[in-house]
């Protein structure tokens, strides 16, 4: 028998028995519930859904506590304080019986100011032992953004971190498109999945009506939303100014308000200048999911514009409410296309086109309300956990 014909009926074994083979993948995140944080959050509703098919295991950090993940196992395994904080990842990786391994990551998750050569150092060792383990990355972030001083400093770092794990990884997962192409730019040889985010909220278990007699909002108002923190990339000022305009514009005496459903209220209060509000604080995921089902339009000015990887927008689009957001350099073509008129967009940089597509829906009912179908319709589509796992198997069976 010649070397060709045994290294055939070889692979052909190989590829037998992992047809049988139930995947294994291990998901490493700085943190989860019931800490608040969105990428904990994200492995945690990927996790289950992904252990719905493969086992699963979430290693994590002993700082904090750590919720269960349904049919899935928690390994608390490392510490994000000290001077040997991956030792005890690196034994777990080193050891695993995973068939792939993903790591979740945001430079500013994994150290102080993005600086994190540790994790670097010890994703190396790991796949320089275990280069037979499938290792992917998710990217929710790759480095700090060109402006100010403070961004373009830490950016030295942190696109040398961001390099170094894009090479070592097998597959890099990036929750922007735009992200996904330039890294597909940079090395035409490497493997880079555009991967959505997904709704860290379940879906809403009351209708409209019902949310707002919980928040004692009345039936008939029209009811602006802003789901989530004050990040500067929300353009709060943009959002105080339109709702403001419609209620200087109103003819019908109709109720007006904005509803904002996050933390950060008093901070968020201020930059939305003086504007009838109603702010439910920090609520629990069940809560909050039904609080912005109260909502008739969702307010989002992105500087970056809309993009794959804004949770706030996903969690709109399943509970099936219109958004009125922008486009910009982070914006991708699924926003455009017919299934996605639910979403009304005008350029990052034009406040004034901004708020005449905030008059178009605020003063056309069936119009939100046709908006909130197509919405509906497009979550279904794109962004459902099943989904989204589905791909990431897809790709990590390969």
């Amino acid at each position: 028998m010649f070397y060709g014909q045994a290294d055939s009926i070889l692979a052909s074994n190989v590829n037998n028995s992992s047809r049988t083979k139930k995947l294994s993948v291990d998901l490493i995140v700085q943190s989860l519930p019931p800490v608040h944080d969105a990428i904990g959050e994200y492995t945690s509703y990927l996790a289950a859904e992904l252990a719905r098919t493969v086992n699963v295991r979430v290693l994590s950090s002993v700082d904090t506590e750590l919720s269960p993940v349904v049919r899935a196992s928690v390994v608390p395994c490392f510490s994000m304080n000290g001077n040997n904080r991956f030792a005890g990842l690196t034994k777990q990786l080193l050891e695993t019986h995973a068939d792939a391994v993903v790591l979740q990551y945001n430079p500013f998750a994994w150290g102080r100011r993005g600086w994190a050569p540790d994790l670097i150092r010890a994703i190396r060792r790991f796949k320089t032992v275990r280069p037979d383990v499938h290792l992917g990355v998710m990217f929710h972030e790759v480095y700090a953004p060109n402006t100010g001083i403070r961004p373009r400093l830490m950016r030295l770092w942190q696109i040398r971190q961001f390099r170094s794990l894009a090479t070592l990884a097998d597959t890099c997962f990036f929750s922007t498109g735009i992200w996904a192409e330039n890294e597909k730019s940079r090395r035409p040889q490497a493997i880079s999945v555009h991967l959505p985010v997904g709704a860290n909220l379940p879906t809403p278990t009351v209708d409209r009506q019902t949310a707002r007699s919980i928040l004692g909002i009345g039936t008939d108002a029209l009811v602006f939303g802003l789901f989530g923190g004050g990040h500067v990339s929300k353009q709060l000022s943009w959002i105080g100014n339109a709702v403001r305009n419609v209620i200087d514009k109103n003819t019908n005496q109709e109720t007006i308000m904005l509803l904002h459903v996050g933390g950060e209220v008093i901070h968020v209060r201020k930059k939305l200048g003086n504007v009838p509000l109603t702010q439910t604080g920090r609520l629990d995921a069940h809560n909050a999911t039904n609080a912005i089902a109260a909502m008739d339009i969702l307010l989002g000015p992105l500087t970056d514009g809309i993009s794959t990887r804004r949770g706030s927008i996903i969690a709109a689009l399943q509970a099936g409410i219109a958004v009125v957001s922008t486009a910009g350099h982070h914006t991708e073509s699924i926003w455009t296309t017919p299934d996605a008129k639910g979403v009304l967009l005008s350029p990052a940089s034009d406040l004034s086109a901004w708020i005449k597509n905030v008059h178009i829906l605020a003063g056309d009912r069936s119009h939100q309300k046709r908006c909130g179908i197509m919405n509906r319709k497009l979550f279904e589509q794109k962004f459902t956990w099943s989904e989204i796992a589905l791909r990431m198997i897809h790709q990590l069976s390969k």
